[in-house]
């Protein structure tokens, strides 16, 4: 409770300081990671580096394996995916290779 209070808090000032700003979450714990950003994604502009920064980069690096391969971005669901850890960077990542899996 006390820990969402300060976070409330920060993201209050800090965006009432600079409207629109980005506020990006570095290195929050997996137990926190995710709920923040669900906490706040819907009325401040968040952005969690291990959860949605390393997923983007591996999907994007898994899209240009395909095109080097010069098979189509459909391809992905076709391939096998492993995730040794399940920290906030590792369950990032499944969750958006899985949503391109079934987009």
């Amino acid at each position: 409770e006390d820990y969402l209070n300060i976070v409330d808090e920060f993201l209050a000032a800090v965006t009432a300081r600079w409207p629109g700003v980005l506020v990006q979450f570095e290195d929050f714990s997996h137990r926190n990671a995710l709920s923040l950003l669900e906490r706040y994604r819907r009325h401040r502009l968040v952005f969690n580096d291990d959860v949605q920064g390393t997923a983007a980069t591996v999907l994007a690096g898994v899209y240009g394996a395909l095109a080097v391969q010069h098979r189509p971005a459909s391809d992905i669901t076709k391939l096998r995916f492993c995730c040794a850890g399940a920290g906030s960077a590792g369950t990032g990542v499944i969750t958006l290779i899985h949503r391109a899996m079934v987009k």
